[in-house]
């Protein structure tokens, strides 16, 4: 297996708070991980470190096998940040549009959609299954369906390394599990290794590897050695994970 992303020695503070201490992490081709812990224990830090968001005090961060500062396929890296929960949702933009708006780079000089790009666009919207969406204005959709549509949009590159920043929050149970069954397909059946901040429950059964963060460290787990272990207490997990952790179908982790 070849490292999709590795992080070596790595420490970050916010002014003379210190959020991460050594951490090491490495995550190959083909893994689904997501990141728990108590509120403010660096979860999305750590993802915007990643992505070269944010600078660490001292460290190293290698994407695809190269430092940050000399990767130059940053098409190969999606990224869905919570950010995208606040665009303006009277912003009148199609489905289609908000979609291509990443493809920018790949338009050419006058920046518009040619025939193998509008194709890709239709087969990611396929791919989430918002094709019969593509022309409705995205503030007319659901969360859930908007969700999608920014889903499509990371992937629209064909990136093979995902990072999403608690991809759940705010849409209905429905929608959450049918985004499950979607990150699913696209690591199974496409091998994208998905690095992922979640709070839900129903989602992190479904990671291959748990990154518990607590108190500037980082524990790693194998799903099989997550449900053995007494963080999937509710009580202990729910106090350690921070009140907004969501709890479905009676709420006890079972694995």
């Amino acid at each position: 297996m070849n490292k999709m992303a590795e992080v070596r020695n790595l420490y970050f503070s916010y002014g003379q708070e210190p959020v991460l201490k050594d951490i090491n992490l490495g995550i190959n081709r083909g893994d689904f991980i997501v990141f728990i812990g108590p509120n403010g224990s660096g979860k999305s830090t750590l993802l915007k470190l990643m992505i070269g968001e944010l600078k660490p005090d001292r460290g190293q961060i290698q994407l695809l096998g190269k430092e940050l500062n000399t990767l130059r396929e940053w098409h190969r890296i999606g990224y869905m940040s919570q950010q995208i929960r606040n665009f303006n949702k009277s912003f009148p933009a199609t489905v289609k549009e908000v979609v291509a708006a990443a493809l920018y780079k790949e338009m050419g000089l006058i920046k518009v959609l040619n025939k193998r790009l509008e194709k890709r666009v239709d087969e990611v919207l396929e791919l989430v299954g918002m094709e019969d969406f593509r022309d409705r204005q995205i503030g007319r959709l659901s969360g859930g369906q908007q969700q999608k549509v920014f889903i499509a949009r990371t992937l629209v590159t064909k990136p093979e390394l995902i990072f999403l920043d608690e991809p759940l929050v705010g849409i209905d149970l429905n929608s959450q599990e049918e985004l499950i069954k979607l990150l699913n397909r696209l690591n199974q059946d496409l091998n994208i290794t998905i690095i992922m901040v979640a709070h839900e429950l129903q989602l992190i059964r479904e990671a291959q590897q748990i990154a518990y963060f607590n108190g500037g460290e980082v524990f790693l787990y194998s799903q099989e050695d997550f449900a053995s272990i007494g963080y999937l207490n509710k009580d202990i997990l729910k106090a350690e994970t921070g009140p907004e952790i969501q709890y479905s179908n009676g709420g006890d982790y079972n694995a």
